[in-house]
């Protein structure tokens, strides 16, 4: 194991002065203020370390062949050449274009293509990083059985169409197409006119050819790529194709719609660094400006994409933190490459340390899987897999805006037992399913059960598809699957969309579940439903007909989202933890030894977990680990055990609550009680979850009041509580959880009526679901509580589904509090 530590560190929180980077065989396992424990340290100095480089569309390797025009190279030469320079310029990830186009004048050849598939195939575990084939298909090629052939080979992971014909695209009219290629290839007026009335021969097929390319992407379980688009109509053509990816759209009207469509947008590196097209086509700064942007690729010149980074920066167009973005996750997420493109523990250790001299970057080192290949040690084979995970980012590319609009998710309900019947033998092979007695019986068992989500589609005015998803943790893998159990679509409706969006909720359920993985077993007859899978990144694991997608980075995004996944992993970790420790004590037993005892287990191991994100983080037991946050900083509450009293005498509720906080107010927060199962989660926009559902406040009810020493019960009352309908009280002694019942109407208010007994730690996790749930929480000066990184704090608090209601009661609170005062 070891630690890298650089002088800005790129990671996906944003970039770090002087962090390290722990590496353990080819997986990031520590990144933070300190090396990993056990790790040896290495300091690169003045270095930024950065993700390795992603590059998508790489054309270098036929210039690389002939470095005079009539001196040709082995194919393999030029690979390990092209090999060398992109560890030199920290492209860990290189996606070598092979292009089928009968093109003698740019020395392009169907039989050259064929070629370059073979070497790279042949050559691609000797190599320093990471090559992939990008078959470049022209639509006035004649060679798509040859395409077909190659397309099986394993390091093909892209394909892409187009056509540079006279007319559209990138040449408008023939007159700048003739201008091209006279000024970069020849001006020989009889070869340009040969060269032209080929390809115009070929054109009346090209439609033909681009549907079967597009057929072969998806059979081979490639990313499809349109190249040059120039309206809006070539760009929704793509879409219907199913094409992930827009490479070099022309203009904007091309790139707007794009966008819009969910594709990924690629650039060239060279246009970014310049500032502009060298052909006077579209400039990528300003669909980076526009929102229009999503990865830079080398292109024609492999140097240009790390450029690229420094200039933007230095340009004041772009942020560093965006720029690398642009060349390392970006590039990643649109590829489907889930396990790389970013600075994270869990992620492939692809890595490049950069120095800086009068602006331009100099490669120091680079990693490929934790292995150096460039200015460390000797360079070692990488290795690829042809599984191909894909993220919930790319899949979502796919999805029209058209098609994405008209598709609603929800959790299912009892109602629906009819319509989800109808699909199910619809799918055929369950038409018994029709004729059990009862209606799908086990339904309303399903929806209620903590740990499984009922998911139905909504599409076309009907119920148009139902996704079943089970948390089963497995103790031969060691890790908590997301088994879907059902997946079916409306035969009616597929094609538009509908299961790959009740998927990406799935996921996400999954992932605040604690799944590591997706599986879903697919009978031996059902090829299509197989081909969707591999399509949607799942990878079949044999001998049986299960497909596998992994989870670890499947919630991507912003801090709160991976904050979230990460509060869910330590939840399932202190559950795991406790399981079978001896916690069931006699009444009046003592707790002097054995809850702190509990109260560390839990604690050691979700810190263990929290701390990958790189916060400090304000825990009940040992209080803050990490420096004290400043005023803007991000920082963790946890309270891994909230009523341990509950927990020792295997009472209910007890609960692990965790909270993310900025600015005194909390971003995001996630409750558990492991006693039932019940989770309640929320972020700073959109409604607040209770076991997938919103969770909806209402008044009435019961009140709940904290834990009450024995002397001071005959204070427990709640004067005002009659006139708002709060029937009854109950004293649980698990803080968090009362506050979340009153986020999802279970319980009508929580009032402290006899002293200031919250902490920071029982009460940042509940109140950010409070908020998400549109409820009120407010302490004695009738304002929300401020969250400050203090294990001592504590808060006298109301908390009411509305501030009507929480105002009544707290002017209640001071009427107790006046009354015993005199």
């Amino acid at each position: 194991m070891i630690a890298l530590r650089g002088a800005r560190v790129a990671t996906v929180a944003g970039v770090r002065e002087g962090w390290w980077v722990t590496i353990a065989g080819d997986t990031i396992v520590a990144v933070g203020p300190e090396p990993g424990a056990g790790a040896t340290t290495v300091d690169l100095g003045a270095v930024d370390l950065l993700p390795g480089l992603v590059d998508l569309h790489s054309d270098c390797l036929e210039e690389r062949l002939r470095p005079r025009p009539t001196s040709e190279q082995p194919i393999a030469s030029a690979l390990i050449q092209l090999d060398g320079e992109a560890a030199l310029h920290g492209i860990t990830t290189h996606f070598v274009c092979a292009s089928f186009e009968d093109d003698a004048l740019a020395g392009r050849s169907t039989a050259q293509a064929a070629r370059i598939v073979e070497t790279v195939d042949a050559w691609r575990h000797r190599l320093r990083v990471d090559h992939r084939v990008h078959l470049r298909f022209e639509l006035t090629s004649a060679a798509f059985e040859l395409a077909r052939r190659l397309a099986a080979m394993a390091p093909v992971g892209m394909i892409s169409y187009m056509d540079h014909s006279p007319g559209q695209g990138q040449f408008p009219e023939e007159a700048s197409w003739r201008s091209y290629y006279a000024r970069r290839f020849t001006g020989d007026e009889d070869a340009l006119d040969e060269l032209l009335a080929r390809r115009r021969a070929r054109q009346d097929g090209a439609e033909d050819r681009r549907e079967a390319i597009a057929a072969l992407a998806r059979e081979r379980g490639a990313l499809l790529a349109s190249h040059d688009d120039d309206t809006a109509a070539t760009v929704l053509r793509a879409v219907a194709l199913d094409a992930a990816i827009a490479e070099f759209p022309l203009n904007a009207v091309a790139a707007r719609a794009a966008a819009a469509a969910g594709l990924g947008i690629v650039m060239g590196a060279p246009n970014a660094r310049r500032g502009g097209s060298h052909m006077n086509g579209a400039s990528a700064r300003d669909f980076l400006a526009a929102g229009w942007l999503d990865a830079l690729a080398s292109d024609y010149h492999p140097p240009s994409l790390l450029a690229a980074v420094y200039q933007m920066e230095a340009d004041g167009g772009c942020t560093f933190e965006r720029a690398v973005e642009l060349v390392s996750g970006g590039p990643a997420r649109i590829a489907g490459l889930a396990d790389r493109g970013r600075i994270e523990v869990g992620a492939r250790a692809d890595l490049v340390a950069v120095a800086v001299h009068h602006g331009e970057p100099m490669v120091r080192q680079t990693w490929v899987a934790g292995a150096p290949c460039l200015g460390a040690g000797e360079p070692q084979a990488s290795a690829w897999s042809s599984s191909r995970p894909r993220d919930a980012s790319s899949s979502a590319g796919r999805l029209s805006r058209e098609h994405a609009g008209a598709i609603t998710v929800r959790p299912a309900a009892w109602d629906d037992a009819d319509a989800i019947v109808e699909l199910i033998v619809a799918m055929g092979g369950h038409h018994g399913a029709a004729e059990r007695p009862g209606t799908l019986p086990a339904l309303g068992a399903l929806i209620e059960r903590p740990t499984v989500r009922t998911l139905v589609a909504q599409a076309a005015g009907r119920l148009a598809g139902y996704l079943e998803l089970h948390a089963r943790p497995s103790a031969a893998f060691g890790v908590t699957e997301g088994w879907i159990a059902s997946l079916v679509v409306d035969p009616a409706l597929r094609g538009r969309g509908i299961g790959r969006r009740l998927l990406e909720v799935a996921q996400d359920e999954a992932a605040l579940l604690g799944c590591s993985t997706l599986t879903v077993d697919s009978s031996v007859l059902r090829e299509d439903a197989h081909r969707f899978y591999r399509r949607e990144g799942f990878a079949e694991v044999t001998p049986a007909r299960r497909f596998r997608r992994p989870l670890v980075d499947a919630v991507q995004g912003g801090l709160e989202q991976r904050f979230l996944r990460a509060a869910a992993l330590a939840v399932d970790a202190v559950a795991g933890a406790l399981a079978g420790r001896e916690r069931h004590l006699p009444a009046g037993g003592g707790f002097d030894t054995a809850d702190k005892q509990t109260d560390l287990a839990a604690e050691d191991v979700a810190v263990a977990v929290l701390e990958l994100l790189g916060l400090s983080i304000l825990s009940e037991e040992s209080g803050l680990f990490g420096p004290a946050p400043q005023a803007d900083m991000p920082w963790i509450s946890l309270d891994p055990i909230d009523g341990t009293r509950n927990c020792m005498h295997g009472v209910s509720p007890w609960a692990t609550t965790i909270g993310l906080v900025r600015a005194g107010a909390p971003l995001a927060g996630l409750v558990v009680d492991h006693a039932s199962g019940r989770r309640w989660w929320a972020g700073s926009s959109g409604p607040a979850r209770v076991d997938g559902h919103i969770a909806r406040p209402r008044p009435g009810g019961l009140v709940a009041l904290p834990s009450t020493p024995p002397q001071e019960l005959d204070r427990a009352c709640v004067p005002g509580a009659d006139g708002l309908g709060l029937s009854r009280a109950r004293i649980v002694g698990c803080t968090s959880v009362d506050l979340c019942r009153v986020a999802d109407g279970s319980t009508g208010a929580f009032v402290d009526v006899t002293r200031a007994i919250s902490r920071v730690h029982d009460i940042a996790g509940a109140m950010a679901v409070l908020r998400g749930a549109g409820a009120v929480i407010v302490g004695l000066d009738g304002q929300p509580p401020q969250l400050e990184p203090d294990v001592d704090a504590r808060f006298c608090i109301v908390a009411a589904p509305t501030a009507a209601h929480a105002h009544e009661l707290l002017a209640g609170r001071h009427q107790l509090a006046d009354d015993h005062a005199r």
